[in-house]
């Protein structure tokens, strides 16, 4: 039944953005380190200025960024919060609210690392999506239309 359970893990893992082209070995290994949770609207995911101590995933519902009292984003399935603050160690820059009801997938900061300096790969999967989000963000920001499906960056309307 544990091995049931394992596999089942893997295969929601597989389905989020972020994790589609890792291997199977790479998949077992996030498996062990990421843990499934669900959370109610309103729920605070990362509050701006503060340390962040978990990376998160969201793998169903859909979550409001804010800074300075202002929406800023609207995170949906496949979006994550935490790894830029734990790479780099700064605080967070927004604050993050449930707007649903969400599943997450979440690893806190110390098993982050681990599976980082164990499995480089997954390292070069995190960085090769952080670069392109941040590529995409500069080219929203210089007017440029850059289309990456696997990311759901959108500016926020009034």
């Amino acid at each position: 039944m544990l091995m049931k359970t394992k596999e089942h893990k893997i295969d929601r893992l597989r389905r989020l953005p972020l994790f589609t082209a890792c291997s199977d070995a790479e998949m077992r290994s996030l498996a062990s380190v990421m843990d499934e949770v669900e959370v109610a609207p309103g729920a605070v995911l990362a509050r701006e200025g503060s340390l962040l101590r978990q990376f998160i995933v969201l793998a169903g519902g859909r979550a409001a960024a804010w800074s300075e009292g202002e929406q800023v984003d609207l995170l949906t399935f496949g979006e994550r919060i935490g790894d830029t603050e734990l790479i780099t160690g700064e605080t967070a820059s927004v604050t993050v609210i449930a707007e649903t009801p969400c599943k997450l997938v979440v690893t806190d900061a110390r098993r982050f690392y681990a599976l980082i300096e164990q499995t480089p790969s997954v390292a070069r999967h995190l960085l090769k999506d952080h670069a392109l989000r941040s590529r995409h963000a500069n080219d929203r920001a210089f007017g440029k239309v850059v289309a990456l499906p696997a990311l759901r960056l959108r500016p926020v309307t009034a």
